[in-house]
């Protein structure tokens, strides 16, 4: 995903330390509870986009939410993608929480698409 020159100019303009950031890699996992999602053991902890059932703030299914967005989610670690996290409980809540983990990233292309995740968060119904 291409960054717009003049975005990239305006982030290194406001955020000097971004000049050096252009051809450095980096992941993130974003850790989070409130998700609704079924997962089996063959899964290896990955949670396939077509075991979750919340759905949006506004009420789209999650399948929606999905081609709707700018962030595209996968169910392998090649991919933006779902991971059972045992760390993460939220109150009041028995199940696990999850994480969205990012494919391997560059730049500040990178940190849009970390932008972008989370938006994609943000929509979903009682995802804190």
């Amino acid at each position: 995903m291409a960054v717009p020159h003049w975005l990239r100019l305006r982030l290194q303009n406001q955020y000097p330390m971004l000049r050096y950031f252009e051809d450095r890699t980096f992941g993130v996992e974003i850790e989070f509870y409130g998700l609704d999602y079924l997962l089996t053991p063959l899964d290896e902890s990955i949670i396939k986009p077509y075991n979750i059932s919340s759905r949006t703030c506004d009420g789209r299914r999650f399948k929606q939410l999905c081609s709707d967005s700018q962030i595209a989610i996968g169910k392998d670690r090649e991919s933006w993608h779902f991971e059972e996290d045992t760390s993460v409980r939220g109150k009041g809540h028995t199940k696990y929480g999850a994480e969205l983990v990012s494919p391997i990233l560059t730049g500040i292309e990178g940190l849009v698409q970390v932008y972008q995740a989370l938006q994609f968060l943000a929509e979903i119904e009682g995802v804190n």
